[in-house]
């Protein structure tokens, strides 16, 4: 027997999976919040979007992350350069704010279009956001520690 395959078996009730590709906590995520099915789906997630528009080597779609359920890593989403800046443009400001200033965080209802690309992993398109709505008060130990609640003069 292989020296793995006996570290698995040790380890078997310390861990939850032994086999299989390691899974990228995005990935997870994002196959938590949309499943592994693809086509035309909706989603209520939470956007953290920029003040203006971002790009560069390392900056997609603007700036704007998509987050699900208080998981900690952004689901694997894209924008058209076209919605993104619209998201930005029509995000309320009176919702929480990073206390730099850098980003605002809203709640939002998403059309989505799911696929899998060439690496496997799940990933999707956001076709349209159809609402967003402020978050007046923080909900979570991150929230709170990294965003001012509107109107607290912080």
């Amino acid at each position: 027997m292989n020296m793995r395959a006996t570290l698995c078996l040790l380890l078997m009730p310390f861990t939850a999976s032994c086999v299989g590709e390691d899974v990228d906590g995005g990935e997870q995520c994002t196959v938590e919040a949309i499943g592994k099915a693809t086509g035309a789906g909706n989603l209520e997630a939470t956007l953290q979007v920029p003040m203006s528009y971002m790009s560069g080597a390392e900056i997609s779609d603007g700036g704007i992350s998509v987050q699900h359920n208080g998981c900690d890593f952004p689901l694997n989403a894209f924008f058209s350069r076209e919605t993104a800046e619209r998201v930005i443009e029509e995000t309320p400001s009176n919702t929480l704010s990073h206390h730099e200033g850098f980003f605002r965080v809203v709640d939002a209802s998403l059309s989505i279009w799911k696929f899998s690309d060439a690496s496997g992993e799940t990933r999707f398109f956001v076709t349209e956001v159809h609402e967003m709505r402020p978050i007046l008060k923080a909900r979570t130990s991150h929230e709170k520690r990294y965003y001012d609640e509107p109107g607290d003069g912080s």
